[in-house]
């Protein structure tokens, strides 16, 4: 196979999408808000399935384990979990306004992604009140995905106190390979949630899955020989505990980010979305459009023709908005940031007065 038909094969134009779309930038931007949302989602998600879970004798350490379980270095781990515990059990006042706050907080991965993949299928983002309400709810559908991960770490252990269960279930390679396979089908549903929801734009389940699968396998590989990558790295504590764990989880999350957008570039290929493009210059019979394309299922249906509609084409007054138009966005924003002043410095009055 010569060159030009690897670029024109699915790799290729893969990689070469990749490329264009900047998907490592915005893999580094996706695992910078993972790390700042990763306590507020696990600490949510610990203190709703703690009250479900401890009905059946599950404790909160189980869930925080299995949460974590993705980390391969137990020190880490360990220093993740003391933390998050750390901050669970704060009580009062604090922990109301640290919880809503750390939630919001948790939401804005969500947002980078719909960012991220906007760039991908040509769409522009939502207005903030409606992306942070999908980002909220991604946040549930993660707790319920955590609730699924502990039942099943849960049941794999019990195989071997049931009367009748092959032994191959419980120990040997048949088993290692039952947990990879659990481990595939956990990322696959993580991943098809984010693809098919996400994305402001109406997506079909046909476009969706493939790309899951790609990052459901990649995500168990990840796990798999992230380890290795320790071993051969074994310098990154030289500089202190602290230093290790940032540049672990930092790392560690890069990983996700590029697999998350890997996945998504992967269905943009199989399934690529037709928007309006500039014309090249000098080329005849096209007009060059610099309107942005539109978002959801209109911008599927752009396509090259030799005059721009109505509909792409609007009125220089038009396409300038206004300069406070996302005025509307900006004010719960400031809302919430007010009162949490408040909030702190009644608070923190409050603890000088007893103090005295």
């Amino acid at each position: 196979m010569n060159l030009e038909g690897l670029k024109q094969s699915v790799p290729g134009k893969l990689g070469q999408k990749f490329v264009e779309d900047q998907s490592p930038n915005w893999a580094v931007l996706i695992a910078w808000n993972a790390l700042f949302a990763m306590f507020p989602i696990v600490l949510f998600a610990a203190s709703i399935l703690g009250l479900v879970l401890r009905v059946f004798g599950q404790a909160n350490a189980k869930i925080y384990n299995t949460i974590f379980a993705v980390i391969p270095d137990d020190h880490s781990r360990t220093q993740v979990i003391n933390a998050v515990t750390g901050v669970k059990h704060q009580t009062g006042i604090l922990f109301v306004v640290g919880l809503i706050g750390l939630l919001w907080g948790g939401s804005a991965l969500f947002g980078a992604m719909e960012q991220a993949f906007a760039v991908i299928y040509h769409t522009l983002p939502r207005d903030f009140i409606r992306q942070k309400l999908i980002g909220f709810g991604m946040v549930l559908v993660f707790t319920v995905l955590a609730g699924v991960a502990v039942g099943s770490s849960a049941v794999l252990p019990a195989l071997k106190h049931i009367p009748g269960v092959p032994t191959a279930l419980t120990g040997g390679i048949l088993a290692a390979l039952l947990q990879i396979v659990l481990g595939v089908v956990s990322g696959f549903i993580l991943f098809a949630s984010i693809y098919f929801v996400i994305p402001n734009r109406r997506q079909e389940w046909g476009k969706v899955w493939p790309g899951a699968l790609v990052a459901g396998i990649a995500f168990e590989l990840v796990t798999l020989i992230f380890p290795l990558y320790l071993t051969v790295n074994k310098g990154i504590n030289q500089y202190g505990a602290t230093f290790g764990l940032m540049f672990l989880l930092m790392t560690f999350f890069y990983f996700i980010g590029l697999i998350a957008m890997l996945g998504v570039e992967f269905n943009a290929v199989l399934f690529p979305v037709p928007v309006e493009q500039p014309s090249r210059r000098g080329e005849p019979g096209r007009t060059a459009v610099s309107a942005p394309p539109q978002s959801g299922p209109e911008g599927e249906g752009l396509a090259w023709s030799p005059k721009p509609s109505p509909k792409q084409v609007q009125p220089a007054a038009a396409r300038r908005a206004p300069a406070n138009q996302d005025l509307p966005a900006r004010v719960p924003a400031f809302l919430i940031f007010l009162g949490s002043a408040v909030a702190g410095l009644l608070v923190g009055r409050r603890a000088a007065g007893g103090a005295d």
